[in-house]
């Protein structure tokens, strides 16, 4: 209910003047703290992501690409068919 509402604002207020807290310092503990859960799970997060890649990156097989060696030296990867230059 509105009186309801009212009543637990009235009483907040109350509570923050007699512990000598100002309702904006209040607002600014509850952003901080959400704000470095946020951090928390980002930083958790990308962690779990490189942690993803690393392992990706170790269980891909190792793919090979033959290079040439040309009359100009090493040419680019070239399929094993074709014609050294």
């Amino acid at each position: 209910m509105g009186s309801d509402d009212v009543y637990l604002a009235s009483r907040a207020l109350v509570e923050d003047g007699v512990a000598g807290v100002q309702p904006h310092a209040r607002k600014r503990r509850l952003v901080l703290s959400a704000l470095a859960r946020l951090g928390e799970r980002v930083r958790a997060r990308a962690a779990a992501l490189r942690a993803a890649s690393a392992a990706e990156a170790v269980a891909a097989p190792a793919v090979a690409v033959p290079f040439r060696l040309g009359l100009a030296g090493l040419v680019g990867p070239q399929p094993m068919c074709a014609p050294a230059l």
